[in-house]
């Protein structure tokens, strides 16, 4: 079972998500991967992913199959797609880009794993598109668990709650509309 969640963008992304992502290469070479690793501020080590090929949707067919069984043999069952590069590379707007990818890419990786989709500000967009992945593909399923965009606004909320909560605010909008009424 893979189970998809989304991060808004890298700083969402716990450090043992690996991020995946394609660059464009000179048309006719072969696809290729880098794998890199850094140690974060925090010494933990980060790993991504770059899948070298040719530019354009057209080429996709010749790639797509080379990076699932890649990431397959690999193993990595914790990782992140990086939207941007998939759009980039596939010269089409970031949304359908993605969805045309995994569209290809879902069939052909059948790993245990939990991945993430890099949302940005198409949040809602690209729930849509997990969801009718999730439809198409049995192996498939959005786990909200792993929703991580949702979690940061939640939190967001919670904190802005307990704010407006201190006694200083209620005080001061207290005082506000007695000096209204004079």
């Amino acid at each position: 079972m893979v189970k998809l969640g989304f991060i808004k963008d890298a700083d969402q992304s716990p450090p043992e998500f690996a991020r995946v992502y394609i660059a464009a290469t000179e048309d006719g070479k072969a696809p290729s991967a880098e794998v890199r690793s850094w140690p974060n501020r925090d010494g933990e080590q980060l790993f991504e992913v770059v899948f070298l090929v040719p530019r354009g949707e057209k080429n996709m067919g010749s790639w797509i199959g080379y990076m699932a069984d890649t990431l397959m043999r690999m193993g990595w069952d914790h990782w992140w797609i990086d939207t941007l590069s998939v759009s980039q590379v596939l010269d089409r707007y970031i949304v359908d880009a993605v969805a045309s990818w995994g569209d290809a890419f879902w069939p052909l990786f059948s790993n245990e794993a939990v991945v993430l989709i890099q949302v940005g500000l198409q949040r809602e967009d690209f729930q849509r598109c997990a969801e009718r992945w999730a439809k198409k593909f049995p192996h498939l399923q959005v786990d909200d668990e792993h929703d991580y965009e949702r979690i940061a606004l939640e939190l967001e909320a919670q904190a802005q709650a307990e704010r407006e909560k201190r006694p200083t605010y209620r005080l001061l909008r207290l005082l506000q509309s007695r000096n209204r009424s004079h």
